[in-house]
């Protein structure tokens, strides 16, 4: 096996990660309908799965010429969105806006880190997604986005750095280190 996916791991990842102050209306939504809520907080994944979390301090110098590239920026979660899943169930995710700079984020990660990108096996590659729930039908999933979206209210924050995630002994990811993006 080569070397390189022998590094990769599903217990880190490497995210934008909403400042604390914009949580609340977003784990409303993950509260009742986000089976992952105890494991993650509100996050963008740009790459996961990552490298093994016993050699992500070896990966800060690469990180940040990957964000140097991009800088700070500010994103609105802007609406409720859906993906299908194959099992005919729904994923319920918000749609971080403008999307620009988290796909120039996760070109440079890709660039980085060629054998992490899993972007490839979905059709249209990468999109820029924080997770808000899952529903066990289409349907279902459907007329929540339609629901939600009433109540929505869309929210902005800075994005000033990468956060690089680590799951804990007890399977819940925290925050390992930051990356700034201000330079």
């Amino acid at each position: 096996m080569s070397p390189l996916l022998v590094n990769r791991s599903s217990r880190s990842a490497v995210a934008i990660v909403p400042p604390d102050s914009v949580w609340e209306p977003i784990n409303a939504i993950r509260k009742k309908h986000d089976n992952q809520l105890a494991r993650w907080m509100p996050h963008i994944n740009l790459v996961f799965p990552f490298v093994h979390p016993d050699a992500l301090d070896e990966e800060r110098e690469r990180l940040a010429e990957v964000s140097a590239a991009v800088g700070a920026w500010e994103v609105t979660l802007s609406t409720v969105r859906h993906f299908q899943q194959s099992s005919n169930r729904a994923t319920l995710w918000l749609d971080p806006q403008p999307r620009e700079p988290l796909e120039a984020l996760h070109a440079g990660l890709v660039a980085q880190y060629p054998h992490l990108d899993t972007s490839q096996r979905f059709e249209s590659g990468f999109t820029p997604h924080l997770i808000v729930g899952q529903t066990k039908t289409l349907l279902l999933g459907r007329r929540l986005v339609d629901e939600l979206n009433e109540a929505w209210q869309p929210l902005t924050f800075e994005v000033d750095a990468l956060s690089v995630l680590r799951r804990d002994t007890d399977g819940l990811f925290e925050v390992a280190f930051r990356v700034d993006l201000t330079g």
